[in-house]
C-alpha cells in the first residue's frame, strides 16, 4: 500500500468515525471529496452530460442578498442543474426550500443576470467578479433552471408538496455507480456515500 493510499484510508476512516458524533460536521468535511464525484455519478443516473461550472450558486433573495445551492451544472443540451447535497437525513430549512422553488425552471439568464444585483450589494466585490468570470464562461445561457435535492432520505421528503424541485435519493445515486475518472480513490471512498452493505464489484 502506497503512503498516499494509506493516507486517504486514515482520511475515509476518521470521517466515518467523526460521523457518529454530535455536531460534527460531515457534511462539509467530506464535500471535497464528494464534489469530485457527483457529477459523474449525476450522469450516470442519466442527467447527462454535464459541465461543472461553480460551487456555491447565489440566488438572489428581495434585498439583492443570496441563498446559495451547493453545486452548478451545465446540461449538454440546454440548461443547469442546480443540484444541492445533504449528506444526512434532513430537508432545507423552509426559507431556502422558498427560494429555490421561486427560481425553479425560470431561465437560467434571468438567474444568471441576477448576480450582477448581489455582486453589487455585497462587500466581497472580488469574489463575486470571479464567480461572474466562471459563470459567462459557461454561455450560452440557454434553458431553463431544474433543481435537485439529494439526499439519503428513504422517500421524496417533498412528496405531496406540489414543487418543482426535484428528488434523488442518496443512496441510489451511489449504489451501482463506479468511478471511471477516479477508480482507486472511489475504491477507498464509495462507503462514505454509499448505504451500509451495499457493495459492488
Amino acid at each position: 500500500m502506497s503512503t498516499l493510499h494509506h493516507s486517504i484510508v486514515s482520511l475515509v476512516t476518521s470521517l466515518k468515525v467523526n460521523r457518529t458524533i454530535p455536531k460534527y460536521q460531515f457534511e462539509r468535511a467530506s464535500e471535497p471529496l464528494l464534489a469530485l464525484f457527483l457529477g459523474e455519478a449525476l450522469e450516470h443516473a442519466g442527467f447527462g452530460p454535464l459541465e461543472y461550472v461553480v460551487p456555491e450558486f447565489p440566488l438572489k433573495k428581495e434585498n439583492n442578498q443570496s441563498t446559495n445551492i451547493d453545486h452548478a451544472f451545465k446540461l449538454g443540451g440546454a440548461g443547469w442543474l442546480l443540484v444541492e447535497v445533504k449528506t444526512d437525513a434532513v430537508k432545507p430549512r423552509p426559507a431556502q426550500v422558498q427560494c429555490y422553488e421561486k427560481h425553479a425552471e425560470r431561465p437560467i439568464s434571468e438567474l444568471i443576470k441576477n448576480l450582477t444585483a448581489i455582486h453589487d450589494a455585497s462587500r466581497k466585490k472580488a469574489k463575486y467578479r470571479s464567480l461572474i468570470e466562471r459563470v459567462d464562461r459557461m454561455e450560452p445561457h440557454t434553458g431553463n433552471a431544474i433543481f435537485l435535492f439529494v439526499s439519503p432520505h428513504t422517500s421524496d421528503p417533498f412528496k405531496g408538496a406540489g414543487l418543482r424541485m426535484r428528488w434523488l435519493s442518496l443512496h441510489s445515486l451511489f449504489a451501482d455507480f463506479e468511478s471511471r475518472q477516479h477508480p482507486e480513490l472511489w475504491s477507498v471512498c464509495a462507503s462514505l456515500f454509499r448505504k451500509p452493505g451495499t457493495h459492488c464489484a
